[in-house]
């Protein structure tokens, strides 16, 4: 079943951000996105990011966490981990690229 994850990272600006990305090499056309990934939307409130993904499996999630995401924290500059939401998706839409439902 598809799972949603909602990951706050407090404190994070864009530049951090960007530097995470850098560390899990998700920048670029060789972009090493985890398997199973549908969607993947990123945020700026006021003092944090958010980051909203759509994984096939919950345990996707869990072993990129684990494997890849813990790590490039490390990494970048001992960035906090992020609290971290999530959900078994019920129901979801996405507009088709003509932008017709």
């Amino acid at each position: 079943m598809a799972a949603c994850i909602i990951m706050e990272f407090t404190g994070m600006n864009a530049e951090q951000y960007e530097a995470l990305m850098n560390q899990l090499r998700l920048r670029g056309v060789n972009s090493a996105y985890p398997n199973g990934v549908i969607s993947n939307v990123v945020g700026f409130t006021r003092d944090n990011a958010l980051v909203v993904n759509v994984l096939n499996t919950k345990q996707l999630f869990e072993d990129f966490l684990e494997n890849r995401l813990t790590p490039a924290l490390g990494a970048a500059g001992g960035l906090p981990q992020p609290r971290i939401t999530t959900f078994d998706v019920y129901k979801s839409y996405a507009a088709s690229p003509s932008g017709e439902g």
